[in-house]
């Protein structure tokens, strides 16, 4: 009876090694966390039109620059385009104050006036003196100084001539400022500003 015991513990224990030595390795690997299986994703490809582009920090710079200077010197009186406004060339754009220029040219006609009046002096008496020294009652030096006196007063009236068109030319076209070109912008002078000038001169 003992014995029978016995055979019996001992299959219960085989049957038991049996079933741990099947389960154990699972779950050690379980236990030992292994990767999960991975997991992929299938898509179906799409056919469209795209634009390739890029953005870039660049700068802008006109093609040509021009630089706007009245022939003469004097206050901005009038503005003749807004800001941003397009011009054209030969429009006018700035004018300058005539006032003073005006007095300019009252001066230079009195100068003209006065010159030639003593041009005109100067005539009658180298004339007068070209008949006393006929007579003998000049010399021949005080008439010579008539001359030079009038040669004088001639070329002080071609001075005065031109300076009164030098006048006249300031108060026409030269107190216009005029575009050159075709540009469009911002005015870099304002009413009542200082605008100096320049001399033209030939290239």
């Amino acid at each position: 009876m003992r014995q029978a015991v016995s055979v019996r513990r001992s299959q219960c224990a085989r049957l038991m090694f049996a079933i741990l030595a099947a389960v154990l390795p699972s779950s050690i690997v379980r236990a030992q966390g292994g990767p999960p299986a991975p997991s992929v994703v299938v898509a179906a490809p799409l056919e469209q039109r795209i634009t390739i582009w890029d953005e870039f920090i660049g700068r802008f710079e006109a093609v040509e620059r021009v630089e706007i200077r009245p022939r003469v010197t004097g206050f901005i009186a009038e503005i003749h385009f807004t800001d941003g406004a397009i011009v054209h060339k030969g429009d006018k754009l700035f004018t300058i104050d005539p006032r003073p220029y005006e007095i300019a040219l009252d001066s230079a006609k009195a100068d003209v006036a006065r010159v030639k009046a003593q041009v005109r002096q100067a005539e009658l008496d180298y004339g007068r003196a070209q008949e006393i020294v006929k007579s003998s009652a000049m010399t021949v030096r005080e008439l010579d100084q008539r001359k030079a006196t009038l040669d004088v007063d001639r070329a002080l009236q071609l001075s005065a001539e031109a300076a009164l068109h030098n006048a006249e030319l300031n108060l026409g076209s030269r107190l216009f400022a005029l575009c050159p070109y075709e540009p469009t912008g911002r005015a870099p002078v304002f009413k009542g500003r200082t605008q100096p000038g320049t001399t033209p001169s030939r290239g």
